[in-house]
């Protein structure tokens, strides 16, 4: 398996399944993190009951929801995306690092959004959404663009350009409306009924 030309060395199987292996690892890491603060909340149960308890700390609650259902998705589109891949060179890396970096981050920007979905806490939760959609959209611009990262049952439309695109103007929208209305954090939902009517319309199957 070789690397693109730019790189002009070669790259093992065993280093790509290195890169495959670790970015799961990575986005495992940040799931387990969404979780902490509700465990924060937990040891608060003594104290008043588990209706109230929940009810005081419902924006916690919403934040960890949403956080844990995006990151979930984007692992999938992740997966999705580099079963077409079967090479790496150092762009591709560079550019999966990156994404990673953003996918730890969002843990911290979920945090931001605890005491509810508003003003620049929700804007900075927004923008960590869309990056982390325009990364996987620039990852697949890359691999086609090079023949020699892609497998040999490559389909160019999984490479969800389009897709990254919507959500990334999407997700930016609901983060401006976060600056005036802080009951749009749901709207991040809207993800899920968006790519199922992308399905059906055919873009980015």
């Amino acid at each position: 398996m070789k690397g693109s030309n730019a790189d002009q060395q070669a790259h093992t199987e065993r280093g790509f399944d290195r890169l495959v292996n670790f970015s799961d690892a990575v986005v495992a890491i940040a799931l387990t993190l969404l979780v902490l603060p509700l465990t924060e909340v937990a040891g608060h149960l003594g104290s008043e009951s588990a209706n109230t308890l929940l009810y005081d700390n419902r924006a916690i609650l919403m934040a960890f929801l949403i956080s844990f259902l995006l990151v979930a998705n984007y692992w999938l589109v992740h997966h999705q995306i580099f079963e077409y891949i079967d090479g790496y060179d150092r762009t591709l890396a560079w550019l999966n690092m990156i994404w990673l970096l953003f996918i730890i981050l969002l843990p911290f920007s979920t945090e931001l959004i605890s005491n509810g979905f508003v003003g620049v806490a929700g804007l900075i939760y927004a923008a960590n959404l869309a990056i982390l959609s325009m990364l996987l959209g620039i990852i697949g611009w890359h691999v086609s663009r090079h023949p020699d990262l892609q497998a040999a049952d490559f389909v160019p439309r999984r490479m969800r350009l389009a897709k990254s695109a919507v959500y990334f103007v999407v997700f930016m929208a609901i983060g401006v409306a976060s600056l005036f209305n802080a009951d749009v954090g749901w709207l991040f939902l809207l993800l899920f009924p968006i790519n199922f009517v992308l399905d059906r319309l055919g873009w980015d199957e």
